[in-house]
């Protein structure tokens, strides 16, 4: 769910930064092969979805620091089989909490944190990491 919110997240930013309105390019996608749930069930673009959490100030939802301790999980397994998940790592880059690193009592020295929980919004659902691509207009 996090790397599909991640891809979803960055191409409607995108589209947006190029002048195509975020419900367009939902549109676009879910009559498309890009359909999935983080476009047709949980948009991530405030104004976007009805009684989705990014029409709701990302109240509510699945927390980010939930998705940030799942991202930890994964990443932990996969190490300890050998096992490259290059795209969980990002995620977890983007997604990481320092905040999840002290409450999981855990010493994660390779990962690097970024912004999304450590400014603030671990409580936020995790769709909110639309803001961490686009920072533009909303359609609400």
């Amino acid at each position: 769910m996090a790397i599909s919110m991640l891809g979803v997240s960055e191409a409607l930013a995108l589209g947006q930064s190029l002048g195509i309105s975020a419900s367009t390019l939902t549109k676009v996608f879910n009559s498309s092969s890009a359909r999935c749930w983080s476009s047709d069930s949980y948009n991530p673009v405030p104004g976007v979805m009805e009684g989705a959490p990014s029409s709701r100030n990302y109240d509510g939802g699945f927390a980010s620091k939930l998705m940030a301790k799942d991202l930890n999980l994964a990443a932990e397994s996969a190490k300890d089989i050998g096992q490259k998940c290059p795209l969980t790592s990002h995620a977890l880059e983007i997604c990481g909490s320092p905040h999840f690193q002290m409450w999981f009592c855990v010493e994660y020295t390779t990962i690097k944190y970024t912004e999304l929980c450590k400014d603030g919004h671990e409580t936020r659902d995790f769709s909110c990491v639309f803001r961490h691509y686009f920072s533009g207009m909303d359609e609400l």
